[in-house]
């Protein structure tokens, strides 16, 4: 939602890269969205993540971060 622009209304932006997940962290910083970390179910199991990714709205790209040294 461009809160510049409400009568546009909500609109998709670009997909989050890689695997599906929950329980993130987020912040917004000088008008960019960043994820880290977070939780993704395989087959297998659940699996905790290290990624770190940044999003641009400008953009409207996906950057991946330097991952933590573990999961979080």
């Amino acid at each position: 939602l461009d809160l510049g622009q409400l009568s546009s209304g909500w609109q998709q932006m670009q997909t989050i890269p890689r695997a599906p997940r929950g329980w993130c962290a987020s912040a917004v910083l000088n008008g960019r969205f960043y994820m880290l970390g977070g939780v993704t179910w395989t087959a297998k199991a659940r699996e905790r993540l290290k990624e770190c990714l940044c999003f641009d709205p400008k953009t409207n790209q996906w950057s991946t971060l330097a991952e933590f040294p573990i999961p979080i």
